[in-house]
């Protein structure tokens, strides 16, 4: 089943359960799509409605693939096969057996066949290097192509053709996939609309892969089984469920947990009101009418020492929150005038430099006037200029920095 017709199906049950609240609903389609988007329905927060319209339009399914039947499969210059070898086949329902020696091309013509439909082979798949490397036959020469026969309802007999070019450097992935069907120009093997098919449901499986699903474990074969029946969306969408499940529980995880812990220090204290309080614990569902007094009520006998401890919380005195303030007022006055002096350092400097900048355009080439040492010559004016490009972002660097931060206390307790 395809993603697309499994999304269908549960908005389909969900608009005929009528006991199925809109939140409910919402919450199923978004576990389907991603933990993201069933965070956002569960967040409590309102949903965009860009997500609810998404979750709950339903999706275009893609048209049947064309079916076919297998007449012919021939490989030449590939793996196990030199010689050009053509395995014919009778098209048609039914099973079909293909027998032969050991060595005689079997698995060859099976691979042959998977890499014409699906682009690679599953039986190598982790193993790179034999892989890409040691594909072609040695015993046919410098050709290696792979052909299929179909014979595909409504458009007659269709070829699948895999073309290699010649080279001893060249990998399996090189390979050129291609479909034809009488009496066309060859097209690109999408056309046959299987891609979707040919994900869901291998091709080819081997005997170790069959008898590993089939007698594996249980929990192996239910994985194995949803993915055949293309259900992996659903066993995504129970695990994300079970997730956020297992989160909405764990407040009340960790409430047994401490009210578990607080029950020996109840049973063993003194204060006639830990047996009360004990009482209410045990319960399920305590009563918090009964347990609030136990805890609120201010009277000296209602809160002995031994039962709340309070800190006695002292304020400064007057006059030394007087003399800090004093000192933090000073220490801002320091600062603004050490900005004040830097402003003003870096603005001189600006317009020094570009009245010097000024002057060489003006002047050309000439000793400095002030060192009486340098001179202002082009190189000195291409240096100048920036820094003073740089001298200019860093004021207005410094004054965006500065209309963010706080204006400090001014001496007389305002603000500049």
């Amino acid at each position: 089943m395809s993603d697309e017709r499994l999304k269908n199906d549960v908005l389909a049950r969900a608009d005929e359960d009528a006991g199925l609240s809109d939140q409910a609903r919402l919450v199923v389609l978004a576990a389907l799509e991603s933990s993201d988007d069933l965070s956002e329905v569960l967040g409590g927060g309102t949903t965009r409605r860009e997500l609810v319209d998404s979750l709950t339009a339903p999706i275009e399914e893609p048209s049947e693939p064309t079916g076919a039947y297998l007449t012919e499969v021939t490989v030449e210059g590939f793996r196990g096969i030199g010689p050009k070898v053509t395995l014919p086949l009778k098209p048609g329902p039914g099973l079909t057996v293909v027998a032969g020696r050991n060595g005689s091309g079997k698995s060859t013509l099976a691979e042959g066949l998977e890499l014409a439909l699906t682009g690679t082979n599953s039986r190598w798949k982790n193993k790179p290097v034999i892989w890409s490397q040691d594909w072609r036959n040695l015993h046919a020469g410098k050709k290696s192509e792979i052909r299929v026969g179909l014979a595909e309802e409504g458009a007659g007999t269709t070829t699948i053709g895999v073309d290699w070019p010649p080279g001893d450097d060249v990998a399996v992935d090189d390979s050129k996939r291609w479909v034809q069907r009488k009496g066309k120009k060859q097209e690109d093997i999408s056309v046959l609309g299987w891609d979707g098919a040919l994900e869901m449901y291998r091709p080819l499986m081997s005997y170790d892969e069959l008898s590993g699903i089939l007698e594996g474990s249980p929990s192996a074969f239910y994985d194995q089984l949803y993915k055949l029946l293309g259900l992996e969306q659903l066993t995504d969408a129970m695990a994300r469920l079970d997730a956020e499940v297992k989160q909405l529980r764990q407040p009340a995880a960790d409430l047994r947990k401490a009210r578990d812990a607080l029950k020996p220090t109840l049973e063993s204290h003194e204060d006639p009101r830990a047996a009360t309080a004990l009482a209410q614990v045990r319960k399920t569902k305590p009563n918090l009418v009964a347990v609030r007094p136990l805890i609120t009520d201010g009277t000296n006998a209602a809160v002995p020492q031994a039962w709340l401890r309070a800190e006695r919380l002292t304020t400064p005195e007057p006059a030394d929150i007087a003399l800090k303030c004093a000192a933090l007022r000073s220490a801002a006055d320091s600062q603004r005038q050490e900005t004040e002096r830097s402003d003003a350092l870096a603005a001189d400097r600006g317009q020094l430099l570009e009245m010097g900048l000024d002057f060489h355009e003006h002047f050309g080439d000439q000793k400095c006037p002030v060192c009486g040492n340098g001179t202002l010559d082009a190189n000195w004016a291409v240096a100048a200029r920036a820094a003073l490009e740089q001298e200019q972002q860093a004021a207005q660097a410094l004054t965006a920095a500065r209309g963010d931060c706080p204006s400090p206390l001014r001496s007389d307790g305002g603000h500049p």
